[in-house]
C-alpha cells in the first residue's frame, strides 16, 4: 500500500482568557499524557507585542512522522483561537482520501479528546491546511460583509 504525507491542523478556543502559567502547565501535562507523542518540551516565546507558549516533540506512528508543533496563545483578530497543533505524519492507505479520513479520526481521538477533557475549550476544529485556509477566508469575507 502507498504511504501518504498527511498534514492536519487542530485549532481550539479556550473559555475566557489564557492564564499562561496554569494553562501552559495543563497543556504540557495533557500533551505528555498522549502516548503517541514523545519528548514533549515547552518553551515561552516573547516578542514586543505578543507572548505564546510553544510545545515540540515527535509523533510515534509506525509509518513515521514529520513534525509536531503546538502553540498556546491569546486570541487575536487574525487567529481567533488559543490552541493550535500541527500534526504532520506519514499514513499508509489505499488512497490519499482514505489516509486523510483515517488521520482525521485518529487526531480527533488521540488529540482532541484529551484536550476536551483537560482544557476548558469551547470548540475544537480539525482540518487540513487547505480546509483551514478556506474557513479563514470565508470568515474574513463574512466579517467584512457585516462591517
Amino acid at each position: 500500500m502507498p504511504i501518504f504525507r498527511i498534514d492536519f491542523y487542530l485549532q481550539a478556543s479556550l473559555i475566557g482568557e489564557v492564564q499562561f502559567k496554569e494553562d501552559s502547565n495543563r497543556m504540557l501535562e495533557t500533551l505528555k499524557s498522549i502516548k503517541a507523542l514523545k519528548g514533549v518540551k515547552m518553551s515561552a516565546v516573547e516578542s514586543s507585542d505578543r507572548t505564546w507558549i510553544e510545545y515540540e516533540g515527535s509523533i510515534d506512528v509506525p509509518e513515521g512522522s514529520k513534525a509536531f508543533l503546538a502553540l498556546l496563545k491569546s486570541k487575536d483578530e487574525s487567529d481567533p483561537y488559543n490552541i493550535f497543533l500541527r500534526i504532520d505524519i506519514n499514513k499508509e492507505a489505499v488512497t490519499r482520501e482514505k489516509a486523510e479520513q483515517e488521520t482525521r479520526e485518529w487526531i480527533e481521538e488521540t488529540f482532541a479528546k484529551p484536550l476536551r477533557i483537560t482544557m476548558k475549550v469551547t470548540n475544537i476544529y480539525v482540518g487540513t491546511p487547505i480546509e483551514v485556509i478556506r474557513t479563514k477566508k470565508a470568515n474574513t469575507k463574512e466579517s467584512k460583509r457585516l462591517n
